[in-house]
């Protein structure tokens, strides 16, 4: 006889089959419950009574117990056991845990004992000794199991007609549908999303199409949903890199804002600007709050987007100073010439409307530095710290000393020459001349610092 896999079995038998499996786990786990449910019931139950018992016994021998008067001990016990077959032994000890007397029935090997909790007699307060129990439950437990057992065939016998009636029930009502049923499953497996579908028989299967097309529908428009949520999380990501550069996560290996951990730190060599406006406070006094605001960004605005077009990102804004940070120094060195020429666009459209005009100070340096994230839990940012940053800032301020817009440092000059290489570094080189040899506040060496002739 050649033996036919289960998944190839009709249907029918495939159900009679799986119910009556389903009959038999039913019965032994309902069986078991059951058994479980009257044993502990019979444990609780016997362990009240013979801890009345014990309760009963402990007033009535504590005298004896306090006078060790074992031979009316010894009567107690003996009349205890007797009278309570179920008692396994009982000791009586004195109050320094010396036994007294022990009477013991002896039980069958493998009989179920339950040790019950050690009493303590007291007398005026004192305590004076202790009766300790142990009750046999192996009687108790046989008629439990007989019990369990009786109710297990019962409910064999029981489930075994439900399931032949629930095997009638579904080969009359449900085998049927199912062959257009698993048609449907095979279209909607290869893609194909449709929301149309009505299924003849039992009202389960009416329901099972409603839901169905109520679950295409849903996928409809979920992924309408998802095409909105993407679009949104698109938009919600660039704004973030509005307030977290991506440089800034690629320098530290990230690539989203979410990674990003307290205290994480890495060294690099970097190329600094700060640009500051001259006499800003002069300036917003003049204007006012809200018209301050409105002046900074139009600023802003114009000057930048200048260090995102020479491969910078401003790591922060302070007040109405900027603070950007480049890998090279060429590309610092042609942002600031193109904030130069960006202040002087702006410039005559502000002569035009007959305003006055806006001078800026900016200040580069390149040298090591530590860029990473500092703050507390619950408020972080993105910085940078080093010498190289604080000279950089120095320098800015300095322009105002030498009445010069543009100033870099030596270090600067020597990291643009190394970059373009001889021939390409003598134009730079005629675009600036030394202004000074200065000793930076907080620094114990000198630096040369050079002024940088823009266009305008």
């Amino acid at each position: 006889m050649k033996w036919v896999p289960l998944g190839q079995w009709p249907l029918w038998a495939q159900f009679s089959l799986a119910i009556s499996v389903a009959t038999v786990v039913l019965v032994l786990w309902v069986g078991e419950m059951a058994a479980e449910r009257d044993d502990r019931y019979l444990r609780e139950k016997i362990e009240d009574q013979k801890n009345q018992l014990l309760d009963n016994l402990t007033v009535i021998a504590s005298d004896a117990i306090a006078a060790e008067d074992v031979s009316l001990l010894r009567h107690l016990a003996n009349e205890i056991g007797e009278s309570d077959s179920s008692i396994h032994s009982l000791e009586v000890l004195n109050a320094q845990k010396r036994l007294l007397v022990r009477w013991i029935r002896p039980v069958a090997p493998g009989s179920e004992l339950l040790i019950l909790k050690e009493r303590t007699v007291l007398l005026d307060g004192v305590r004076r000794g202790f009766i300790n129990a142990i009750v046999d439950l192996t009687p108790a437990v046989m008629e439990v199991s007989a019990r369990a057992h009786e109710t297990r065939i019962a409910m064999a016998f029981v489930l075994l007609l439900v399931a032949l009636t629930v095997v009638g029930m579904i080969y009359n009502l449900a085998i049927l549908p199912l062959g257009e049923l698993d048609k449907r499953l095979s279209l909607l497996r290869k893609g194909e999303i449709r929301a149309d579908l009505e299924l003849k028989g039992a009202a389960e299967f009416q329901h099972i199409a409603v839901a169905l097309n109520g679950f295409a529908n849903q996928i409809l428009e979920r992924q309408t949903i998802d095409l909105q949520h993407r679009e949104e999380l698109s938009r919600l990501n660039s704004s973030y890199l509005r307030f977290v550069p991506k440089q800034f996560l690629e320098f530290l290996n990230h690539k989203s804002i979410i990674e990003v951990q307290h205290g994480e730190q890495v060294e690099r060599n970097m190329t600094v600007l700060f640009s500051d406006i001259r006499s800003f406070t002069s300036i917003s006094e003049k204007l006012g709050a809200q018209q301050t605001f409105k002046f900074l960004n139009d600023f802003l605005s114009r000057v930048g987007p200048v260090v995102s077009e020479n491969g910078g990102f401003i790591d922060k804004y302070i007040g109405d100073a900027i603070m950007a940070l480049f890998e090279s120094p060429v590309d610092a060195l042609n942002a600031g010439m193109g904030m130069e020429r960006a202040l002087h666009a702006l410039n005559q459209e502000r002569a035009l409307e007959g305003r006055a005009e806006i001078k800026i100070g900016i200040g580069i340096n390149t040298g090591d530095l530590m860029l990473g994230i500092v703050g507390e839990s619950s408020r972080m940012e993105g910085t940078v710290i080093g010498d190289a940053v604080n000279l950089a800032s120095r320098l800015e301020s300095l322009t105002k000393k030498y009445n010069t817009p543009f100033l870099i440092s030596e270090n600067t000059l020597a990291a643009i020459r190394a970059d373009l290489g001889e021939e390409a570094f003598l134009e730079v080189e005629n675009r600036v001349r030394l202004v000074d040899l200065v000793q930076a506040k907080g620094r114990q060496g000198k630096t040369r610092v050079y002024e940088v002739l823009t266009e305008n």
